[in-house]
């Protein structure tokens, strides 16, 4: 019948590659190993760095069903980004990192 529920079902979202699929782990893993290496007297590029990392991991974590894992990756990105002295940074990080690491 036209304009029942069939009419408002939505396809399936397309199957992930194997090869995306592993991109994704290996970058996440690799952010993760980052974030709990970092350290309180690195350098800003190290922080730069990390903000970029977790950019791409926000913009790409809900499409691998990570969406707690993307909230978490933007929300310490945004502040990283604000945060204005490395002192600050660290504190940021210091604050955040366990709980991105539980969403994970």
């Amino acid at each position: 019948a036209a304009g029942g529920p069939e009419a408002l079902a939505f396809p399936a979202p397309p199957k992930l590659s194997a090869t995306l699929t592993r991109r994704y782990r290996d970058r996440k893993t690799q952010l993760l190993r980052a974030l709990t290496d970092l350290a309180p007297d690195c350098a800003d590029s190290d922080y730069d760095d990390l903000a970029g990392q977790l950019h791409k991991l926000a913009g790409s974590a809900g499409y691998f069903g990570d969406d707690q894992l993307g909230q978490r990756a933007r929300e310490l990105e945004r502040q990283l980004r604000e945060a204005k002295s490395r002192k600050a940074r660290w504190t940021v990080v210091a604050r955040e990192r366990e709980q991105l690491l539980q969403a994970a």
